[in-house]
């Protein structure tokens, strides 16, 4: 009699193509399980617990590695990368998610390694998982002491290099909590649309469709969401009263301080959330120019101003590491939302930890430098000219404006920022939020004029 066949768990299986396609094409999860996920037929809760498997996995890869080497006696870069990640999404289901019980943690991740490996592997998995105490490992994970960067990695789920980068620009104490942070869930806050809704209104709509929101304090725009999943499906989302938003991200567009009837340019723009949050500003009244090098992100950029009933926003293809002044010159506002290496938005992306390497942080720094040259020239006298990051890195941030104002006397840092903004300012020139801080998103802030 032909012996049947185990059916997996989809909902596991999904993960584990998530988790693959990562580390194969340095693919960002939530763009694969926002945009993905729609071709399936999981419903609102399979989607949360798919989402919470890959990122969890991705968030303590580190951690869960160490623990997979106490009871692997090769080293995992040895095993298939199907293996390698059906290991450490069911380490992960051990030690971090409660309501898994190990059983069916272990037996769904045998089953996995069935149809991705063979009957080797499949037993390989079945040891190792079972052999997984979870009280024991994290008893030894809480008794690694903290002073080696060794120990902080491990325990903090952070590549060494990072461990050692952050220590050395914000010492041993700040370097752990960003980490802590960087391992926290980060919360979902969106922006308003003030041109076709107030935020009592959109509170009141949010909660007629069943979403739980609270306002909070950084902007009058802003909102913090209660748990949702398919954000696309709701009717206040299709009406274009929403733009999901972190909230130093829309600080940075308040400190342009952009009016109606003024000339603003966005120099890296895609996929338009600033963009647009600054057209709101100007009540869609003046000019936006929206520049990107990628054509899907100018046709996002343009899909979000339809959405949001935005109509003085052209978006153009342009590289901004050319001279821009020809063709843009006399701006009132411009700012430069530069490429970085991202580390202010670990907790949203922890790919990003296993993905970034030292040495691209340099050529980073480079590019940003050159983009803010060609940003600065087109700003009229008298304009403002915001740099900001979402990195923590002195090497992408001040040390990119300082150089540039060493260079440039007719440009000089402004410290008035918002209200909110000011506890945040170092060395009375720019503003750094880091990851965490009242809960928001790591950011860079620089504001200059042109005298």
């Amino acid at each position: 009699m032909k012996q049947s066949v185990q059916k997996v768990d989809p909902i596991r299986e999904y993960a584990l193509k998530i988790l693959r396609r990562t580390e194969a094409a340095l693919s960002f999860p939530k763009l694969l399980l926002e945009y993905q996920l729609e071709e399936t037929e999981f419903s609102r809760r399979d989607r949360a617990f798919t989402y919470q498997l890959a990122i969890g996995t991705l968030r303590h890869r580190g951690t869960i590695d160490w623990a997979l080497q106490r009871l692997f006696d090769s080293p995992l870069e040895e095993l298939t990368p199907w293996i390698r990640n059906i290991l450490r999404m069911g380490m992960f289901q051990i030690l971090f998610l409660d309501r898994v019980p190990k059983s069916a943690a272990v037996d769904e991740s045998v089953k996995l390694a069935k149809k991705y490996g063979h009957k080797g592997t499949a037993g390989l998995v079945n040891a190792v998982l079972r052999n997984a105490h979870k009280e024991a490992i994290l008893d030894s994970l809480g008794a690694l002491d903290e002073h080696s960067i060794t120990n902080l990695s491990i325990k903090y789920s952070h590549p060494g290099w990072l461990v050692e980068l952050l220590s050395e620009e914000w010492g041993r104490e700040t370097a752990i909590e960003i980490m802590k942070q960087n391992n926290a869930i980060p919360p979902l806050t969106a922006r308003v649309n003030i041109n076709r809704a107030t935020r009592e209104q959109v509170l009141q709509r949010l909660e007629s469709e069943g979403v739980g929101a609270v306002t909070f304090p950084y902007t009058e725009e802003g909102i913090r969401l209660h748990s949702i999943s398919a954000l696309q499906t709701l009717q206040v989302w299709k009406d274009g009263l929403l733009y999901m938003q972190d909230a130093s991200s829309m600080l940075a567009v308040h400190c342009l301080d952009a009016h109606p009837g003024q000339k603003a340019l966005d120099v890296c723009a895609g996929p338009g959330g600033k963009t647009t949050h600054i057209a709101a500003l100007m009540h869609n009244e003046g000019k936006v120019y929206a520049l990107d090098i990628h054509d899907h992100k100018i046709a996002l950029i343009e899909e979000n101003a339809r959405r949001l009933g935005i109509t003085i926003i052209e978006a153009r293809k342009e590289d901004a590491t050319v001279p821009l002044a020809p063709r843009y010159g006399g701006m009132d506002r411009v700012i430069a939302d530069v490429p970085c290496s991202g580390l202010g938005v670990i907790r949203r992306r922890p790919d990003l930890k296993w993905r970034l390497r030292p040495e691209q942080i340099e050529g980073l720094a480079r590019l940003q430098s050159e983009i803010l040259e060609n940003a600065a020239q087109c700003v009229r006298p008298g304009g403002t000219l915001i740099y900001c990051t979402c990195t923590i890195t002195r090497k992408e941030n001040a040390g990119v404006v300082e150089d540039f104002l060493g260079r440039h006397p007719e440009f000089e840092a402004s410290a008035e920022f918002p209200g909110q903004l000011r506890k945040y300012v170092r060395d009375g020139r720019f503003a750094q939020i880091l990851p965490g801080d009242e809960n928001m998103d790591g950011f860079f802030i620089a504001k200059m004029r042109r005298v």
